[in-house]
């Protein structure tokens, strides 16, 4: 099997709450060396190569502010590896996503053959991804698991693919949404209904936590942890802080108090014990990016013995 790492942790800083720093990766084999960054255009980004055979796949470390696929706005961590690797065809390339604000590692495919091998260990669960986490607030158990069932929060007003807890008042409003657009003749009922089909019958994200660190910088409490998704739901760790958890990741643009996931921040009973008022205060002290990263990814490599 192969395994990378890289790890994420916190340092004191008078001019922010909060600054993160990067350890330097332990990369097996211990004596693998690329020889450069690889840039992304028109962007300040570039990506780090932790591992490669040259001829399957790529492991590389994703930083914030850079789309993992292609879909978005400027160049992607894709479509850059395949370009410095000389891959044609960047759609069987994607084998796994990060979320444009998560920082990490991400495994590229260089063969249509690798892309196969590396989705049916995704999907059969034979990946193991470790993510660490700064959660504003304190986490009382030392490690635990939840599972979340979530869907698009297709009420939301603000781009992004925000996500709702699935209960009978999402479910409700989506109903009402589509009775709605039908009695107006309106167009956009046909896709509500397959979100409700989905939302219905699709599966809970479920997550495995560890309390690793407390902090308490500017009189704001922190809680480190590490987290191990056991499945890959769209923000599944994000959405697992905030309403498994009831404590949001630092940094979150969506799920903190005040953020842009509408819904689920409506859901007031989710805000106990000051909370929102915390949240609020680490919002205004930090500022910066969100505090999750991707540092650890286990696979069995199946082109190398």
């Amino acid at each position: 099997s192969l395994l990378t790492t890289s790890r994420l942790y916190p340092r004191r800083s008078s001019s922010s709450l909060l600054q993160t720093k990067f350890l330097p990766p332990y990369t097996v084999p211990a004596s693998f060396s690329y020889p450069r960054a690889i840039t992304i255009r028109d962007s300040d980004a570039s990506l780090t190569v932790k591992y490669t055979d040259y001829r399957s796949v790529v492991v590389v470390s994703k930083p914030v502010g850079v789309t993992s696929a292609p879909g978005g706005a400027g160049e992607d961590v894709v479509t850059a590896v395949c370009r410095e690797f000389g891959v044609s065809d960047v759609s069987r390339a994607v084998a796994h996503r990060l979320d444009m604000e998560t920082s990490g590692l991400l495994i590229v495919a260089l063969t249509p053959e690798a892309q196969k091998w590396l989705y049916e260990d995704f999907r059969e669960k034979r990946i193991k991804k470790t993510y660490e986490a700064l959660v504003v607030g304190e986490v009382g158990l030392e490690k635990g698991e939840g599972s979340v069932k979530s869907a698009k929060d297709v009420s939301n007003p603000h781009a992004g693919p925000w996500q709702d807890v699935v209960d009978e008042e999402y479910l409700r409003g989506l109903q009402m949404q589509i009775e709605d657009l039908e009695s107006r003749n309106e167009a956009g009922s046909e896709y509500l209904k397959r979100v409700m089909s989905r939302a219905e019958t699709s599966r809970p994200g479920h997550t495995l936590y560890e309390r690793v660190g407390r902090l308490s910088v500017n009189g704001v409490a922190l809680t480190r942890l590490r987290l191990y998704p056991q499945t890959g739901r769209t923000h599944q760790l994000r959405v697992f802080c905030r309403s498994h958890l009831n404590r949001a990741i630092l940094g979150d643009s969506g799920y903190m108090h005040g953020g842009l996931a509408e819904s689920i921040l409506s859901k007031s009973d989710w805000f106990e014990n000051d909370q929102a008022s915390l949240e609020d205060e680490a919002r205004r002290s930090w500022g910066g990016r969100m505090c999750l990263h991707a540092g650890e990814l286990r696979f069995h490599h199946r082109d190398v013995n």
